[in-house]
């Protein structure tokens, strides 16, 4: 019964390598269901949203890294030609890299956190690096719509507009 069917594969080694992916769904669920919602919870009995664009800046990735996970580990259990085996290998690690990355930039987006950016170069060769640098980020950030914020000062010449003066009225 459990003969070979696919080449070297038996029945049992499709059916676990099938079950693997199943049980990390049923994790990313559990997780989903669970984890998610209490710690939305915990996060409402805070006086700042800061925990609930954590939550929702992980929430995806977390889950989609699960069901990633269980591929990977599905075709690393199964014994598949050395090129096959690689590719889908391969493939699935550079999206486990990439939900990574993705987690990272969610939470640098509902953080407002800002992002230095070092490096070595040549002596004096600093400042055209750093020009280049901010160029081709300047041109990346348009081409994707991304507007780059500045700081604003404001100033008042005479009266403080109403809903300022109200403000200090108030003593808020």
């Amino acid at each position: 019964m459990l003969e070979p069917i696919f080449g070297e594969l038996s029945l049992r080694q499709i059916l676990l390598a099938l079950s693997i992916p199943v049980v990390f769904i049923g994790l990313a669920c559990l997780f989903h269901i669970f984890l998610v919602r209490a710690a939305r919870g915990l996060a409402q009995k805070t006086k700042t949203k800061l925990g609930d664009a954590i939550i929702s800046a992980l929430e995806k990735p977390v889950v989609v890294t699960l069901v990633v996970t269980g591929l990977y580990l599905s075709v690393r259990f199964l014994p598949l030609e050395a090129v096959l085996y690689s590719y889908l290998s391969k493939g699935l690690y550079i999206t486990l890299c990439l939900l990574g990355i993705y987690a990272v930039a969610a939470l640098v987006y509902a953080l407002g956190v800002d992002i230095k950016i070092l490096g070595d170069t040549k002596p004096i060769r600093q400042w055209d690096v750093m020009g280049e640098l901010r160029k081709r980020l300047k041109k990346a950030f348009d081409e994707e719509g991304i507007e780059i914020p500045w700081p604003h000062t404001k100033v008042y010449f005479g009266n403080l507009p109403p809903y300022i003066r109200g403000n200090k009225a108030s003593g808020t």
